[in-house]
């Protein structure tokens, strides 16, 4: 395959439904492939009690709302994840998007980084998980 069709097909590369996607939900693009990730691993693997939580700057040039500058990363653009991760082994386990400051509320903004944590473990229920 030549690196033009390649390019071809990866523009046209999508990952759900533009007409059935919820209009309120910023990063419904990508939605699809990160429940499908957060359900199939939770399937697989039981966490131990160890686990740490871990954000990352995926580099992202492209037209999205919630992309992000962080000038201290080597991609300074780029799509913001937080991911839960094992300790012992580095294996991720949950991953959430971070879509911008509207995802956080008032109450939230006073240790921003801590409720992040707290919002990270509410939401993605890992109190079934942990052995």
């Amino acid at each position: 395959m030549s690196e033009k069709r390649f390019e071809q097909l990866k523009r046209a590369l999508r990952f759900d439904d533009p007409l059935r996607r919820d209009p309120a939900d910023k990063g419904a693009p990508i939605a699809t492939v990160i429940n499908i990730f957060n359900q199939k691993i939770s399937k697989l693997y039981t966490a131990s009690g160890h686990l740490t939580i871990d954000e990352m700057l995926i580099e992202f040039h492209g037209r999205v709302i919630f992309k992000q500058y962080i000038p201290s990363k080597p991609g300074k653009f780029g799509i913001k994840m937080y991911w839960v991760t094992e300790a012992e082994t580095a294996l991720p386990l949950k991953c959430l998007l971070y879509q911008g400051k509207a995802t956080i509320t008032e109450s939230e903004k006073v240790n921003s980084y801590f409720s992040m944590i707290l919002r990270i473990l509410n939401k993605l229920n890992f109190s079934d998980k942990i052995g």
